[in-house]
């Protein structure tokens, strides 16, 4: 049966509202066809299959399926091959493509593009999301062998469904891995932060660098791993400050074997101030010393005792040596010096009186004995150049043969 149209439209419509309304079949034979055939349409639509409402479909389950056009074709093996560059088989689950392959949205939408991998049985937990380049090895910006770009918004990596401390992990294997902000870079955990470094850790700034504890102390150095730690000894003027004024502040400083050690340099002074007790105990040797300068101990105007050898213990206190020139001055007030003991020396001392006052030596007591003075041998004798001037009995008892000289006068007041 032919159906010819010359010069005119050939057009087939039905109004029924049912499934088939217009029906095309053949069942003549395995020779049988169908075709629909424009002989000399140019058009993007010289053939054109158009379902206002609903969608199309083709089913060929017995055959294959084959699409052929100058820009497209789909073979029969599956295969879609594109002119823009695009091959890739209808039948597997890749897009691959000779050319730069887009994938694009224009829509404005939160969830414009969405790569998603959704098991339709929630027990199956294996499926991975992997964006993957096998043979690009730049690093540069711009041209990274992976990259992740947003013009005016910002990038988030989040992991909501995972309690694990390795929820979210960057791991170089072989290289480095560079943070670099313009503004500030914030690492906040409701947990632990931890950072591991096989060799050396570099925290630098151009700026203030603080490190801060709300909640608890702050440790630097508190494993048990012998190493050195080092505060401040880059070779800059800075000063290096320790602790603070606040009510019950405390800064403790100790030492093993090594000792402790505080130094400065010939310009710069070192200053320790209390305004409470400042105490300076050592189970060993305590010693005080000046290489280039004079050794002061309470030279500052303030009305305070200076107590030295006064604990309750038996021993030697020694000021002064018998080196060259070496002098000892005692100079009191009115307040006096008192000599609470005896006064001894182990071997042939003079003892020289220079002061041009009337009292030079004076005992000034009603104590019986004191001043008593003993000689052992003949030789051994009490010599003044000035006059002895004596109120009270005097006492000479001598049971060898002593003699006493004096180039001035010799008075008594009182019984010789």
């Amino acid at each position: 049966i032919g159906i010819t149209a010359t010069g005119s439209s050939v057009n087939i419509a039905s109004t029924e509202n049912a499934p088939n309304a217009i029906y095309l079949h053949t069942d003549g034979g395995v020779s049988e066809s169908i075709k629909f055939h424009a002989d000399q349409g140019t058009g993007a639509g010289s053939i054109e299959l158009t379902s206002d409402a609903g969608g199309i479909d083709i089913n060929a389950p017995a055959g294959v399926f084959n699409v052929q056009a100058t820009n497209f074709s789909v073979s029969d093996a599956g295969l879609v091959t594109a002119a823009s560059g695009f091959v890739g088989p209808m039948t597997s689950d890749e897009m691959v493509s000779a050319n730069d392959l887009l994938i694009k949205s224009t829509n404005n939408s939160a969830n414009a593009i969405i790569i998603e991998a959704d098991s339709e049985n929630d027990a199956e937990t294996a499926s991975v999301i992997k964006i993957f380049n096998d043979t690009g090895t730049s690093a540069t910006d711009g041209a990274a062998s992976i990259q992740l770009l947003s013009d005016v918004g910002g990038i988030g990596i989040k992991a909501t469904g995972l309690a694990n401390a390795n929820a979210i992990v960057l791991d170089a294997v072989l290289g480095g891995i560079d943070i670099n902000s313009t503004l500030a870079f914030d690492v906040t955990s409701s947990a632990s932060v931890a950072f591991s470094s096989g060799t050396t850790t570099d925290i630098d700034a151009t700026g203030i660098l603080s490190i801060n504890s709300t909640g608890a102390a702050i440790n630097i150095g508190d494993d048990a791993n012998a190493q050195a730690i080092n505060v401040g000894i880059g070779a800059a003027a800075r000063t290096i400050t320790v602790g603070n004024l606040t009510g019950a502040t405390a800064v403790n400083v100790n030492s093993g074997t090594g000792g402790a050690t505080i130094r400065s340099t010939g310009v710069g002074n070192i200053t320790i101030e209390s305004d409470n007790t400042l105490w300076l105990d050592a189970d060993g040797v305590l010693e005080l010393n000046s290489s280039a300068g004079i050794i002061s101990i309470g030279n500052d105007a303030d009305a305070n005792n200076i107590n030295i050898g006064t604990g309750a213990a038996a021993r030697t206190i020694t000021i002064g040596n018998n080196t060259g020139v070496t002098a000892i001055a005692l100079t009191s007030g009115t307040g006096k010096i008192n000599l609470n003991g005896d006064v001894f020396t182990p071997a042939s001392q003079d003892w020289d009186l220079l002061d041009n006052d009337p009292s030079a030596l004076s005992f000034d007591t009603d104590q019986v004995g004191i001043l008593e003075i003993v000689t052992s041998n003949g030789s051994e004798k009490v010599k003044m150049s000035g006059g002895l001037e004596v109120t009270g009995n005097v006492n000479f008892d001598a049971t060898t043969a002593s003699s006493s000289a004096t180039t001035g006068a010799l008075v008594v007041d009182g019984g010789v």
